[in-house]
């Protein structure tokens, strides 16, 4: 269970990187605005990377699927990342996250997390990283000799 949540982190990780680094190109960012866009959430990168997209441009990726599929995978993995693991009394895992889980006073629930999920995690994680290198690889060409982006947006 514990190299599955390794995994499933670090794949994330991958992803949130690739977005930060793309927008980093997208908004030709000097270093002070680097770190600006290094601190900001998943869910808040996806939102920022989409509206150069938008209206949706012609850059290959599976649009319709990408960002809804990107903002669910930030829930889960946050699910993953932030919540507290047991596996119960059959074996299986099982994941409490307080702030999500709480259901009364004195009462706390909790998830089912069998492997099928960390597999789908996995499947979905690979393909948005997939499609958010496609995206970071078409602009590596339009980037001047000094590795800015065309002035424009």
């Amino acid at each position: 269970m514990k190299i599955k949540i390794a995994d499933a982190v670090t794949l994330f990780g991958r992803i949130e990187g690739i977005v930060v680094e793309t927008l980093w190109v997208l908004q030709d960012a000097d270093l002070a605005l680097k770190k600006k866009i290094a601190r900001i959430n998943a869910k808040k990168g996806f939102q920022e990377l989409k509206a150069f997209f938008t209206p949706p441009a012609e850059v290959g990726v599976e649009e319709a699927k990408i960002w809804g599929l990107a903002v669910d995978l930030a829930e889960e993995r946050n699910l993953i990342a932030h919540g507290s693991w047991f596996v119960d009394a059959t074996g299986a895992a099982t994941v409490v996250w307080h702030s999500r889980f709480l259901e009364s006073e004195d009462f706390v629930g909790a998830e089912l997390f069998p492997d099928w999920r960390f597999e789908r995690f996995m499947e979905r994680g690979q393909f948005i990283l997939e499609q958010f290198a496609h995206i970071r690889g078409i602009l590596d060409p339009v980037l001047d000799g000094e590795g800015r982006a065309p002035t424009g947006r």
